[in-house]
């Protein structure tokens, strides 16, 4: 594992930010994000935080989650939810190592498409009737 040590930009935030919010920005080595695999056309980041540490990680899509789990043989199945006859959200589900993936289908679908959830979260969306695919 390589590190750096780097030094953190607060400015003040602007637009609608509550008064006397700050922002916050690191600048990362070029070399880490194309490792990463990190470019103008795949810009997202999945960001975690664990109350000591700050975790950086691609963002990877649906299908690209898929066939990573199941190229490690896990028991991976997609949870549709409608609202009526209209698809309102597609949740992959891996049974295996208990990770969630889902996708909002609406307009703003690539605003919420980078959600990820804990297993946890399982209770909360049974409540919805899902219709299961394999």
């Amino acid at each position: 594992m390589k590190k750096r040590t780097t030094q953190v930009n607060i400015s003040s935030a602007g637009g609608t930010a509550s008064q006397g919010s700050k922002t916050y920005k690191v600048t990362l080595p070029n070399s880490w994000m194309t490792a990463m695999g990190i470019d103008e056309d795949c810009r997202y980041l999945e960001i975690s935080f664990d109350g000591k540490q700050i975790i950086l990680s691609r963002y990877i899509k649906g299908k690209e989650f898929v066939t990573q789990k199941l190229e490690q043989r896990h028991d991976v199945r997609l949870l549709k939810f409608y609202d009526n006859n209209t698809l309102c959200t597609n949740i992959y589900a891996d049974f295996t190592d208990k990770a969630l993936w889902k996708t909002i289908n609406n307009a703003n679908a690539e605003l919420h498409r980078n959600s990820r959830y804990t297993a946890t979260s399982v209770g909360i969306l049974r409540r919805k009737r899902p219709r299961y695919y394999h």
